[in-house]
């Protein structure tokens, strides 16, 4: 996890509390936390609070970004089996870690595992479920029209990680950049059906979603489908979702909110 200045102190200490609560009896669960520049007084004092529950924290003296962050995060992990991710804003349910560990131990063949989501307001108001495609073929066919895995519910075999080694050091959709990179690998990509997170869409959300974010995701789209397709007709979805993502914030908004994105 890695937490900001932008980020609310009552949304990373559910996020912080949610972890606790797993019920999963495996082994430890280890929290390694990226604190990535100066936070909120009332952030910094969360996290202060709850030193005790967090495994390692390392500090980013000024913003690095997400994608560096994890990187330093994946430099300190230990011998853990399964690697987690989870945004900061987020609420992992209960069951998220023994479900995901269960479906990893019962297909050894899937190096990286998703699973679904509900959206969720700041007051923790259901929005909607959205739910990702099941198996590597769905997920190769998929990636080009948007992102395949929600990457706060994801769980990464160690052996995958050691083959893709780092994140793509790019200021968007690290995420979905990785996916690309995995698929080119030959890594074994899934999701579960199971409602795993509560993600938080907030008005932020939007707001993050501007031009300049659109042509990042939009030139990451082009080389991962160059890198998986060559010349393809798939083209046609990054230029029609950058058409999209131009549109005015209400109308994305809407759109975005009645699920025909």
């Amino acid at each position: 996890m890695s937490v900001f200045e932008r980020d609310d102190a009552p949304l990373v200490e559910r996020a912080l509390d949610s972890i606790r609560r797993q019920d999963y009896r495996g082994g430890p669960v280890r929290l390694y936390l990226c604190v990535d520049g100066p936070l909120q007084p009332a952030t910094a004092a969360v996290l202060e609070q709850e030193a005790g529950t967090i495994h390692r924290i390392v500090r980013n003296a000024v913003n690095q970004g997400l994608a560096r962050s994890l990187n330093r995060l994946i430099d300190e992990l230990g011998d853990e089996a399964f690697v987690f991710r989870m945004d900061s804003d987020d609420f992992s349910h209960p069951h998220r870690i023994s479900a995901q560990v269960a479906a990893l131990e019962a297909r050894p063949d899937v190096d990286i595992l998703g699973g679904s989501i509900r959206e969720v307001d700041r007051e923790g108001g259901v929005l909607r479920t959205v739910r990702y495609p099941a198996d590597r073929d769905e997920i190769r066919r998929f990636i080009a029209r948007r992102n395949p895995l929600a990457h706060p519910t994801v769980c990464f075999r160690r052996r995958a990680i050691a083959r893709f080694g780092r994140y793509p050091e790019v200021k968007v959709n690290q995420d979905w950049a990785l996916w690309f990179e995995c698929l080119a690998l030959g890594l074994e990509l899934s999701n579960i059906g199971d409602v795993l997170v509560d993600m938080t869409v907030s008005e932020d959300f939007f707001r993050r979603r501007g031009a300049g974010r659109a042509l990042e995701e939009f030139r990451i789209s082009c080389r991962g489908i160059r890198r998986l397709y060559g010349f393809s007709w798939r083209y046609a979805y990054p230029a029609l979702r950058l058409a999209f993502r131009l549109l005015p914030q209400p109308v994305i908004r809407r759109a975005y909110r009645s699920g025909l994105r």
